[in-house]
């Protein structure tokens, strides 16, 4: 009986704070290459992506074996990035917004985020937030989309256990996330429907790249969906969590419910279509 391996994968958006004035940092650079280097140099575990926008930047684990390697591999680049911090003048912090930083002039962002900018304008514009991405090991795309199908009915659960995002513009939203408010305004978000096989998916991908809907895959943006390059699945409906143990809680809680759902279908049972 085939079973993926359920390797685990966590990136984080962390915000650079100010020191002094606690705001996000004011800069961003369109080519991270100096960042790069620094970490590199710093942060040897860490995989740096570019800046969305000023004062964020995304951090990646390297592929994790299981839970206590992922704890290991997190608090490691954490640490490491922090270090980054000290050196180059700017704190870390972790959470679904920042409370009171406003996103007007913070208009920095790399290509990706400029054409998304570009093509829902205002919308995209506005979106000032940090999420949590989880990464599980399903080679088998096939299966991959069965349980990208099932886990939908969980992932609101799941989704409310990292909540960390009440504080918008200096304001009290007076929800737990206002971060899934704002990410939710964006086109192809959200809860995807059921696709009927990994071929299913590809051809609506392949659709929206054709007619120029979409300039690459990574503008599919689903809540959970198949790694357009890795052989995972990716969990993005998080908040991005300011304790490395709940990071890891909910880790492994998506871990367990994607093993589950494995373990179903193996067995021609499911949790629910």
């Amino acid at each position: 009986m085939y079973y993926p391996s359920f390797n685990i994968g966590i990136e984080e958006e962390y915000q650079l704070i100010d020191p002094e004035t606690r705001e996000l940092l004011g800069y961003a650079t369109q080519s991270m290459a100096r960042e790069r280097m620094v970490v590199n140099e710093r942060a040897p575990d860490a995989d740096l992506s570019d800046v969305i926008r000023a004062g964020t930047v995304s951090v990646g684990t390297p592929v994790c074996t299981d839970i206590n390697d992922a704890r290991e591999k997190l608090l490691r680049v954490r640490e490491q990035m922090l270090e980054l911090g000290v050196a180059n003048g700017f704190k870390i912090a972790g959470a679904g917004t920042h409370p009171f930083s406003r996103w007007e002039g913070r208009e920095e962002m790399v290509a990706q985020y400029r054409q998304m900018a570009e093509d829902a304008q205002m919308i995209a514009r506005r979106i000032l937030a940090f999420g949590l991405r989880i990464h599980i090991g399903v080679e088998d795309r096939d299966l991959a989309v069965d349980v990208m199908n099932t886990i939908r009915y969980l992932l609101p659960h799941i989704f409310c256990l990292s909540t960390s995002s009440p504080f918008w513009n200096g304001r009290n939203t007076g929800l737990k996330s206002y971060r899934a408010v704002l990410v939710d305004s964006l086109p192809r978000t959200g809860i995807p429907g059921a696709f009927a096989s990994y071929h299913d998916y590809r051809t609506y991908v392949e659709t929206l790249l054709r007619t120029n809907s979409i300039p690459d895959p990574r503008r599919v943006m689903y809540d959970v969906v198949p790694h357009y390059r890795f052989p995972t699945l990716l969990i993005r409906i998080c908040d991005m969590m300011p304790y490395y143990r709940d990071v890891l809680a909910v880790t492994a809680l998506i871990q367990a419910t994607v093993a589950w759902m494995v373990d179903l279908r193996q067995h021609n049972m499911s949790f629910r279509l």
